[in-house]
């Protein structure tokens, strides 16, 4: 019983998982990434730029 509820389970994992799934439609790609550095000052707990 445990063996046939274990190869329902794989099956039905396995068929869930579809090729089509495509993400990058929801998030647009920038080309213009831009990075900013802070650095912390540990005994003020504050940012410098």
């Amino acid at each position: 019983m445990k063996i046939k509820l274990l190869i329902i389970f794989g099956v039905l994992l396995l068929g869930s998982c579809s090729s089509e799934d495509d993400t990058t439609d929801d998030f647009p790609i920038v080309n213009n990434n831009k990075v900013l550095m802070l650095k912390v000052d540990y005994l003020t707990n504050t940012f410098e730029g």
